[in-house]
């Protein structure tokens, strides 16, 4: 039987390659027919016929000569096509004007969208700058309330330091952006400029007040306790009735910050004379 099967299979394969040399014969007949046929430049053009656009092709670009080289070498510009335009020897003395006459030219519209670019960016940014100053606020407040801790209140030194940097950041930032669209809506005016000086000045000394040299413990309130108050962490300040308590810090959830006997702390609200 496995002799069988291995002739069968002789004779498949033998009858295979007795067909192939005929079939080969008609597809490079074919072949060469096809190659035979093609006419390069018929072709070309009937693609060109089939998918032209009817564009019309750009004029050529003006030559402008370049008047220094030709004045140090004597010689002339050689040019492909177009007229020759001759530079207007005032915009080569002053090169600002041909950044003013191609800003003068911008159209009203343009104008328009970029103005309101960017006054969309400045209200963005004016709302970052509103929530890093809660946030460096914050960081005053705990230099004050770590006052009897000096390694954590050394710590809330150097993450309020960091804060004042990046609020400074954006402040100068924001300042950029109003100078910026001032100068589109009123070019040539400096009043709005020295405004904006003035405003970032006055920021800045009340920044400074904000350095850990000068958040020392403001007494804004003198309170009565109503009943005794043992603390419970070490952030919390313990008094009995009658005791009177200099308050420096008022916080809306109802804890505030104080100063007795030398010491300091959270004090519950409802716990005082207010």
């Amino acid at each position: 039987e496995r002799i069988n099967i291995i002739k069968e299979t002789f004779e498949t394969v033998s009858s295979l390659y007795l067909e192939l040399p005929p079939f080969l014969e008609t597809v490079t007949n074919k072949m060469n027919e096809i190659s035979t046929n093609i006419n390069v430049d018929n072709d070309i053009q009937e693609f060109l016929n089939k998918n032209k656009t009817g564009a019309v092709p750009p004029a050529i670009i003006p030559y402008e000569t370049n008047d220094l080289y030709c004045s140090l070498t004597g010689t002339t510009p050689k040019h492909t096509g177009g007229n020759i335009i001759e530079k207007d020897p005032n915009n080569l003395a002053n090169p600002d004007s041909q950044n003013q006459n191609q800003d003068s030219s911008k159209e009203p519209a343009d104008q328009e969208k970029n103005v309101d670019h960017l006054q969309t960016q400045l209200k963005e940014l004016k709302q970052e700058i509103k929530d890093e100053v809660k946030s460096k606020k914050g960081l005053e407040k705990l230099v004050k309330y770590y006052a009897n801790d000096p390694p954590a209140q050394q710590g809330a030194i150097e993450e309020l330091e960091e804060q004042k940097k990046k609020v400074k950041h954006l402040k100068k930032k924001r300042n950029r952006l109003e100078k910026e669209i001032n100068d589109i809506l009123n070019p040539g005016s400096n009043n709005n400029s020295s405004m904006s000086d003035q405003n970032y000045e006055q920021e800045e000394l009340q920044d400074n007040e904000g350095t850990a040299e000068n958040l020392t413990l403001q007494i804004i309130d003198t309170v009565t306790a109503l009943y005794d108050y043992d603390a419970t962490n070490d952030t919390e300040l313990s008094f009995r009735e009658g005791d009177v308590l200099n308050i420096t810090e008022k916080d809306e959830s109802g804890w505030w910050f104080a100063v007795f006997a030398g010491k300091s702390g959270f004090v519950p609200k409802n716990y005082l004379d207010v």
